[in-house]
């Protein structure tokens, strides 16, 4: 019925169990759009087209496109982050006032910080699993290295996941409880934002601080460590993201509000920490995997070890940018496994736009998900479809052309505020994995369990390690805490 007055009504329109199936099973995705003659876009709801051609990118995340109603369920909240606030206009403001705190520049100065993490965790990889020769679930300390991390950088202080060996508090069980909303809302956006606005779902399914579980948990544990802090908006003494964040200003000069403060912190905590361990998990995975490029990394970090370029006790970010074939396997994990594989929508811009001849008027909702474009064939090639990180090891317009059309973290001025916290501790850690341990992967044929709910969730990735032998340089040590 919808298709009488709908702008998108000349876009092929899967089936209910089709579309839920395309969401969230990405390889039988593809397999699906190929069958059905996929050439450019298809429509995936009543008012919704997805595209699977790289260079439409800047044509549709452009600087002055507004986000549709598929970021405002209030999951994460009633009170929206930048990356959830519609208008573009509004998404400048308030990027603008807490970019500082998120700059590379800002990040680097709590780079020791990180090191401190990395030695804990490569202390107990050797002491508990390299010397035992026990088997290491990966995805769980993968997770709880970055939660540490994360909450070290927000409020000051890590929480101890990876001390402790578990999910302190349960805080990440709690968010997993609310992931399968998550991934319902990214699979049927036009059914679950209506039902989710209805006070009665509201009430059910909104959290709120307190909640018995879910993200309510979080919220709590949020709030209370943001106590002490209120006491003394201007205290001395504290380096981290939430200090930088109690002094943001808006334009006129007021202070942000402590909503909003809390808002940017629930969003570190639990997008950002999962979207970071959903890359550290596929990277260690289809490098191990692969043992070609698996020979091919390790040589490259003994060659630069050799050479005396990598620090001790843990490799610097810079020196990481510095390793080709190393920064070739970042960015193939970063094609070939986007942390948040999902259709992420605009509205269509002021006076429409063009696709195949088909003219889709302003309003239409229309956006890509990032696991469809990154296996555009004719950007990155006829085995786009296979983890090869020789790709990026091409000749430079080629390179260039590749890396306009990642949308790993998003695209154009909507990038993820988090980027560049993202790339440090991820190209770190797993620099530093494969400098100080041998990896193999216990069952092959089973490496993990995964689901995709709008998050790429990892359990079960079990691993052996073995130290290998250095001569040139200290073992890892952890700061004494």
């Amino acid at each position: 019925m919808f298709s009488a007055f709908n702008p998108t009504e000349n876009f092929v329109l899967p089936t209910l169990l089709v579309k839920l199936q395309e969401s969230l099973q990405l390889p039988e995705l593809l397999k699906r759009l190929q069958k059905i003659g996929y050439i450019t876009a298809i429509r995936v709801a009543p008012n919704l087209l997805a595209f699977n051609q790289a260079p439409l990118l800047p044509e549709v995340y452009h600087r002055k496109v507004d986000k549709t109603d598929f970021y405002s369920t209030g999951i994460l909240g009633e009170i929206a982050p930048p990356f959830q606030t519609l208008k573009h206009a509004d998404h400048a403001m308030k990027r603008k006032r807490i970019a500082s705190s998120f700059s590379m520049s800002n990040l680097r100065r709590l780079e020791s910080e990180m090191d401190d993490h990395i030695c804990e965790l490569v202390s107990i990889f050797r002491e508990n699993f390299a010397k035992t020769e026990k088997p290491v679930d990966f995805a769980c300390y993968a997770q709880w290295f970055v939660y540490d991390l994360v909450t070290h950088l927000a409020f000051g202080a890590p929480l101890g996941f990876v001390r402790e060996g578990r999910d302190i508090g349960g805080l990440i069980q709690h968010f997993h409880n609310m992931s399968p909303l998550a991934g319902f809302i990214a699979a049927l956006p036009w059914l679950a934002n209506p039902l989710l606005k209805n006070p009665i779902a509201k009430y059910f399914f909104i959290p709120r601080p307190g909640d018995s579980s879910g993200t309510g948990q979080i919220m709590k544990f949020r709030d209370d460590m943001l106590q002490d802090r209120l006491k003394d908006r201007f205290a001395e003494g504290y380096d981290d993201f939430l200090s930088n964040l109690l002094k943001s200003r808006n334009e006129d000069g007021s202070l942000i509000t402590i909503e909003e403060v809390k808002a940017e912190c629930f969003v570190l905590m639990v997008a950002a920490s999962d979207t970071t361990s959903a890359f550290i998990c596929p990277f260690v995975n289809y490098v191990t995997q692969n043992p070609q490029v698996y020979s091919k990394l390790v040589e490259e970090i003994s060659n630069f070890e050799r050479k005396g370029l990598l620090s001790n006790p843990v490799v610097k970010y810079d020196e990481t940018n510095n390793m080709p074939y190393f920064m070739a396997c970042v960015k193939e994990t970063l094609r070939y496994s986007p942390s948040t594989p999902m259709i992420m929508p605009r509205h269509v811009a002021k006076g429409g736009m063009t696709i195949n001849s088909t003219f889709i008027p302003e309003k239409t909702e229309i956006g890509a998900n990032p696991y469809v474009v990154h296996r555009d064939t004719t950007i990155y090639g006829a085995d786009a479809h296979i983890f090869n990180p020789e790709r990026w090891l091409e000749d430079e317009e080629r390179l260039k052309k590749m890396d306009k059309y990642l949308m790993s973290f998003g695209y154009g001025t909507r990038v993820c505020l988090g980027k560049n916290i993202a790339q440090l501790e991820t190209q770190k850690l797993c620099c530093q994995l494969f400098r100080d341990f041998s990896i193999d992967i216990v069952d092959r044929n089973n490496p993990w369990r995964s689901a995709n709910w709008a998050i790429m969730i990892y359990w079960d990735q079990w691993l052996r390690i073995k130290e290998r032998k250095h001569t040139e340089r200290e073992i890892v040590q952890p700061k004494a805490s």
